[in-house]
């Protein structure tokens, strides 16, 4: 089915049809860059296995609807970026002849089409087919029964008057609408075979023939030269230079007072066109596509494809015909196929444009700005203004066939790392310096110069210093803590710190000392690859697992989870729009860092990244890394990054966007899969079916589209790229369906397409069948009625006694329920009062503010019990007036079972204590002891209770400043004055429960404090509280909650933690008791 439209007055479609093109005119960005090679422009090929009815193409058109049409020797396709339509003789009559020449589109948006011609003239017998016009949806052939003269057409042209020009075999014709008029070699033509015709800005005919050039201008036809050329292709370009190409060459008349002179470029000549920045293309059959930019000739040939019809870069050699698209693009048609460029957000440099090798690793701009990209498989390539212009590989000095890691030092050599070693170029003299020189281990995949001059290798599984012409590997004895682990990358930040990259963890230099930080640290993944420090002295780091980000001494991760497009991270660049640019194993993409500083805050949930692959011109998406430098940044803004195949480059001020908006046509309305035209559906119509269209041809299937349907709803949805949309079981009524589309940059059509549709309800479902029904109610209500009364008056009667008996039970049944009711309130308030009492027992046995203030000092207390009375409890002896006891308890389970855990914690404390027993690790044990013969653990097998307690237990020592900590499955958080938190953990075994060892001791450990540190116990209620999200307040959040508080008096401590978590939790119910301590920790002098 053609598209649904409205006719529209022809000054109207006029308009139109300007305004398309100014559109076109305004276009933010070049659709071909001419600094680009056509090698390094996106494309899209089509042959016939994606539906061309042919894969050679003879003619192109773009009508300013926004389609495309392609003329074959086997019929005509309209292309909508997706998929093609084709008309033949098979399913359009209309067509006598498959073999379509010629297109062209006159003033009022008619498409004429030629068959039959040979304008090549490379067949033998020709058999015409004449002219076919289509105008929204209507066919129209002109032959010799409506008077066409000669029905073999090679050329057509619409001139502004609307009178359509047709070259054929036997001369050429004037179509006026009503009448054709031929001009013979008679009337001054110097040969009746016409190949080409064009109309210059004056108006006058150019005519292309076997033998030669002439103009028809105010009705007289002159020769003007090439005699004996047979003159196939003719352009106009905008300085008003007249373009003839031929059979022999390419002729230019540069004004109208000159001949024609011969360019560089060798014919035959199939089209020629010129783009919007001035540039001439030109199609030859047999040598591919050439472009002329002034004066300099660009020639596009494939390399050798035996076997393979598409062209593997460029375009086939067989290029036949051209067209400039309204998005700027250029089509150009060929012996095997489609082919569409277009200027893409990546410039892809690899071995269509002379890169040695395919797999690109590190890249280096040099000092003087030169790019040097080194490849796993061909060897060094240096390139200026984007060209290659010098490579090495083993024939020419490399030591083999790779460059793995590159780096110039500060007297400007260049150091090479291979599986060879560590390789010194100075001019075009190399020295390799491999494991017979020392070298502690291949490949050399990271080079780093040290401020001293050495160079820091990563070789192999080592990582080594290079100074003075000797290797020396760092190991512990250097206190390097990860000595036989693949370095990844190596970096330094502004404040002198050392960074190292591995693949067990990222190792910190400060000064003298290493620092290893792995998952357990906050580091998504243990394999660091790159390093970023943001002018506000953040670190980035890119990992296998993700981005970290390295603030205020901790790292937060950020994954796909939080919205970044790959985890894998190879490299990160930041431009001038304070936005991150990063390569992965998926494409290349960017972030906003305010969106990825906000994530890693928790101030929002998830970033947007822009993602640029295949579309945007990448040959390959997949990025390299882990070979040091992944990447650089040019001199002009570029920044250029490795992939699988060559180098992609991006410059993030000049990333290209598509303002053209798409024209959008509803192609197809179908009633339970049968096509009609707008209008009546057939009653009871099940499945109604819309095919549309988004004609955007830069990433046609990155179009999407949002839909609305009148009559059942006014909301637009959503419909992605999809191109179909079923509506089903939609009730008797009329409906209105709209539909516009979106190019891949998100501009919208300029208007929505709408198909008006009428669902015609059944004959049953009509005002008069409602009329029957109606009055048939009535007659029918009337009679029931009357035998309705008689019946409820003998009910009525029935009813009354059964009312007066029912009553009379439920009266009883009242009274038999308050009973019940009363009995279940006096049980519930016994309940309640006894566990008030209980409550009050526990807390009496707890200790007051005054014995924490007497025993500790400066101390808090947060207990918070879930329910009326808690399974947390808290302890607190005083030994002397120099040592303390306290301890912070979980028994299992909450309410009474947990309250009576703790009555009996508390107990068997002071009479252990009493017992003479003061070491925190013996006072757990003989606790654990003490629950285990409490509840009789020790003899009842499986049968006895397994209730037990999580507990830690310190002993401050205020003489000598320090604290002896024993804790079972339990944490001791010491925070200094200066804010530095200590984190020690207790073992992994609980008090009470089942023992499968023959006797349970306790580690206990001594932690040394300075005057004014806080030490904080705190059970799992307070890490184990939810948001409304169902996230954890968690133990990192504790831990930075406490480091926040050390500063506070007590009272403000409790207070700040309190709130925090109430703001955290945001009406979330308690899920758990809570005991928070806090004491501030004395020395006496």
């Amino acid at each position: 089915m053609l598209p649904l439209r409205l006719p529209l007055p022809r000054r109207l479609r006029w308009s139109l049809w300007l305004l398309s093109v100014i559109l076109c005119s305004v276009g933010s960005a070049r659709a071909l860059d001419p600094s680009k090679a056509l090698t390094q422009y996106v494309r899209q090929v089509w042959t016939g296995r994606d539906g061309l009815p042919l894969s050679a193409i003879f003619t192109i058109a773009q009508t300013r609807d926004g389609y495309l049409w392609v003329g074959t020797h086997e019929g005509l396709a309209r292309f909508d970026g997706v998929g093609f339509t084709v008309f033949n003789r098979q399913n359009t009559p209309i067509f006598v002849n498959n073999r379509i020449t010629a297109l062209c589109e006159d003033a009022s948006g008619a498409l004429w089409i030629g068959t039959g011609g040979d304008r090549f003239f490379s067949s033998g017998g020709v058999r015409g087919g004449g002219i076919v016009r289509y105008d929204q949806g209507r066919w129209r052939r002109f032959s010799a029964d409506e008077g066409l003269p000669d029905d073999v057409i090679n050329a057509l042209v619409a001139d502004r008057d609307g009178k359509l020009w047709i070259g054929t075999l036997g001369g050429l014709i004037a179509f006026d609408g009503a009448r054709f008029t031929r001009y013979a070699v008679a009337d001054g033509l110097p040969d009746g075979r016409i190949a080409a015709l064009t109309l210059d800005r004056q108006g006058a005919l150019w005519i292309g023939t076997h033998d030669g050039l002439a103009r028809l201008q105010q009705g007289r036809i002159e020769i003007v030269g090439l005699r004996r050329e047979v003159v196939q292709a003719l352009y106009e370009d905008r300085a008003g230079r007249l373009w003839a190409g031929t059979q022999t060459r390419l002729f230019c008349r540069r004004a109208a007072a000159d001949d024609f002179s011969p360019s560089d470029v060798a014919g035959p000549i199939g089209d020629i066109k010129e783009d919007p920045d001035g540039n001439l293309w030109v199609t030859t059959p047999n040598r591919g596509l050439a472009r002329l930019r002034g004066e300099t000739v660009e020639r596009f040939a494939p390399p050798p494809h035996p076997g393979v019809d598409v062209a593997p870069f460029g375009v086939h050699e067989q290029a036949l015909c051209l067209l400039i698209g309204r998005e700027r693009e250029l089509w150009v048609g060929t012996g095997r196929g489609l082919y569409c460029f277009y200027d893409g957000a990546v410039t892809p440099i690899g071995e269509p444009e002379g890169l040695l090798g395919r797999y690109a690793y590190p890249l280096l701009r040099d000092r003087a700005g030169t790019i040097w990209v080194g490849t796993g498989d061909g060897g060094l390539s240096r390139l200026e203004n984007g060209k290659v212009v010098a490579t090495w590989n083993r024939r020419r000095g490399l030591p083999t066939d790779e460059a793995l890691a590159l780096h110039e030092d500060r007297a400007g050599a260049l150091w090479i790392g291979s599986s060879a070693g560590l390789t010194r170029k100075t001019g075009d003299r190399f020295t390799t310096y491999g494991p017979a020189a020392g070298l502690t281990g291949v490949p050399v995949r990271v080079i780093y110069e040290e401020p001293d001059g050495s160079l820091l290798l990563g070789a192999g599984a080592t990582l080594c210093r290079f100074a003075d012409g000797k290797f020396k590997q760092l190991t512990t004895a250097d206190g390097y803590p990860v000595p036989d682990a693949q370095v990844l990358a190596i970096a330094r930040d502004r404040a002198g710190n050392l960074w190292i990259g591995t693949n067990r963890g990222l190792a910190r230099r400060r000064g003298q000392s290493f620092t290893l930080f792995t998952t357990n640290d906050g580091l998504p993944n243990l394999n660091v690859k790159c390093f970023y420090q943001a002018p506000n002295g953040d670190l980035w780091i890119g990992t296998a697992g993700g981005l970290a980000r390295f603030a205020d001494n901790r790292f937060t991760a950020l994954t796909a989870r939080h919205g970044l497009f790959d985890d894998n991270i190879h490299v990160i660049f930041a431009d001038a729009r304070n936005r991150f640019w990063m390569a992965s194993n998926l494409g290349i993409f960017c972030v906003p860092v305010e969106q990825l500083i906000a994530c890693a805050d928790g101030r929002i949930p998830k970033v947007t990244c822009r993602a640029f692959g295949l579309h945007d011109g990448m040959r390959d998406a997949e990025g390299n890394g882990s070979r040091q430098p992944a990447g650089c940044q040019a001199g002009d803004g570029g920044l250029w990054f490795p992939t699988a195949n060559g180098v992609a480059v991006i410059h993030p001020d000049k990333l290209p966007y598509n303002a053209v908006p798409p024209p959008v046509w509803i192609e197809r309305l179908a009633a339970d899969g049968r096509t009609i035209e707008a209008g009546a559906l057939p009653t009871h119509t099940q499945t109604v079916e819309i095919r549309y269209a988004g004609l955007s041809f830069l990433a046609p299937d990155q179009v999407t589209f949002a839909y609305q349907l009148g009559g059942l709803s006014d909301a637009w949805q959503n419909a992605g790229s999809r191109r179909t949309v079923y509506f089903t079981g939609l009730a008797p009524g009329e409906y209105v369906f709209r539909v516009r589309a979106f190019n891949k940059d998100g501009s919208p059509s300029a208007a929505t397409a709408e198909a008006r549709f009428v669902i015609p309800a059944p004959w049953y479902r009509t005002r008069l069948a409602y009329a029957a029904y109606a009055l048939a109610a009535l007659g029918l209500t009337a009679g029931g009625i009357r035998w309705r009364l008689a019946a409820l008056r003998r009910l009525a009667q029935r009813l009354e006694d059964t009312v007066a008996a029912r009553t009379a039970e439920i009266y009883r049944q009242q009274e038999a329920l308050r009973a019940q009711r009363d009995e279940i309130e006096a049980k519930n308030h016994a309940i309640l009062d006894n566990l008030h009492y209980a409550e009050r027992i526990q807390r009496a046995l707890l200790p007051r503010a005054e014995q924490l203030a007497a025993a500790l000092g400066e101390a808090w207390v947060i207990y918070a019990p879930r329910d009326i009375v808690s399974g947390d409890f808290y302890w607190v002896y005083a030994l002397d007036a120099e040592t303390t006891l306290l301890a912070v308890g979980d028994c299992t389970g909450h309410g009474v079972s947990g309250a009576l855990m703790s009555m009996i914690g508390v107990t068997l404390l002071n009479q252990i204590v009493q017992e003479g027993v003061a070491e925190p690790a013996a006072l757990l044990e003989r606790l654990h002891l003490g629950v285990r013969q409490a509840l009789q653990q020790q003899d009842a097998g499986a049968q006895a209770a397994q209730d037990g307690m999580d507990i830690g237990l310190c002993r401050i020592e205020r003489a000598v400043g320090r604290v002896l900590f024993s804790g079972a499955r339990f944490r001791l958080h010491l925070v200094a004055p200066t804010g530095e938190l200590a984190v020690i953990k207790g073992d992994v075994k609980s008090i009470g429960g089942r023992q499968r060892e023959a006797r349970r001791s306790f580690t206990q450990q001594t932690i040394g404090y300075a005057a004014g540190a806080m030490l904080y116990l705190a059970t799992d209620g307070l890490t184990d509280q939810k948001s409304p999200t169902g996230e954890r307040f968690g133990s990192r959040r504790a831990a930075a909650l406490f480091q926040r508080a050390v500063s506070l008096p007590a009272a403000e401590q409790a207070r700040l933690i309190s709130q925090t978590l109430t703001i955290f939790r945001a009406g979330e119910a308690q899920l758990d008791d809570i005991a928070v301590v806090g004491a501030r920790l004395q020395r006496r002098s």
